[in-house]
Parts: C-alpha cells; structure tokens; sequence
C-alpha cells in the first residue's frame, strides 16, 4: 500500500449519543469482569478467563481472546455472575484476523435460559450487542457449534 496524501475532515459539531459509546467504556460496571468464567475446552492458551480481562484486543496471537477447537457437541463459555440480576445487554467482541468469520458466526448468547439472540457476522464489526431485555440471571452463556473464539464480553445490568 502507498498512500501520496492523507485528508481527515472534522465536523466540530458531532456530539456523540449514548449509542456511539463502546459498551466496554459506558459509565456502568462490567457484571462479567468478577464473574467466574469456565469453558467447554480451550485451545493454545485462549483460556476462559481472557474473556474479562477489561482487553478488547482482538488479533488471537496478542494473548487476549479465548478459543476452543471442534467438538462433538457445542462448545461454550459460561459467566457465572455474583448474584442473580436483570440482564439489560450483553456485548461480545470478536477477533478480528481471517478466521474471524468461522469463529464467531451463528454463537448463541444466552441470560439464563432466555435467548438473548445470536451473532451474525458482518466483517470488521468491532462488536456485537444484543439486548436480554431485563431477564434475571445468574450466568451468561455464549455458545456455538464448532470452533468459537472471541476476546471480550461485557454484562450490563437493567
């Protein structure tokens, strides 16, 4: 890539709603982040845990995205929060390298066992939201059939 000139036009009068606020950086605790994390199996070091690091580093080789392989059944990543509460949203960050696509795709999201909704891929989102519309839960579940990989999830209460 060779780039001769570079224009970056600014409107100094955008001000930004609540809806263009990453959820990892809304002014409301992350339920996920002292929550107990376990998972169906992993795979080269992307264990459970990575999934509420704070970190919504999304390249696998950087050391902040969980993975787990195929397997016979699904596989999963459970949040076990520290109490029952109503679930407003819950916002899943993909990687974002080739395989992105293979990992993510179809991923179920789940408050309990209200469906939250599932992920469809669209290339280069940074990160998918879904609403679990005040359901009381005390875990969080994504899950997937295949390889599912991600690298950050975030948990706000209603």
């Amino acid at each position: 890539l060779t780039l001769c000139e570079v224009q970056v036009m600014v409107n100094h009068e955008y001000k930004p709603d609540k809806s263009a606020v990453e959820p990892i950086e809304k002014d409301q605790p992350n339920l996920a982040s002292s929550a107990k994390a376990s998972a169906s199996s992993t795979m080269y070091a992307g264990v459970a845990d990575l999934v509420k690091d704070g970190k919504v580093e999304s390249d696998f080789f950087r050391g902040s995205c969980f993975f787990a392989g195929p397997a016979q059944n699904s596989n999963w990543v459970k949040l076990e929060l520290a109490k029952a509460t109503k679930v407003a949203s819950v916002a899943v960050y993909p990687r974002l390298d080739y395989f992105a696509y293979e990992v993510i795709n179809g991923a179920e999201v789940r408050a309990g066992d209200h469906l939250c909704g599932a992920i469809s891929y669209e290339a280069g989102k940074l990160f998918y939201e879904l609403s679990c519309g005040g359901t009381t839960a005390s875990e969080v579940t994504i899950s997937k059939l295949g390889w599912l990989s991600f690298c950050e999830v975030v948990v706000h209460a209603a």
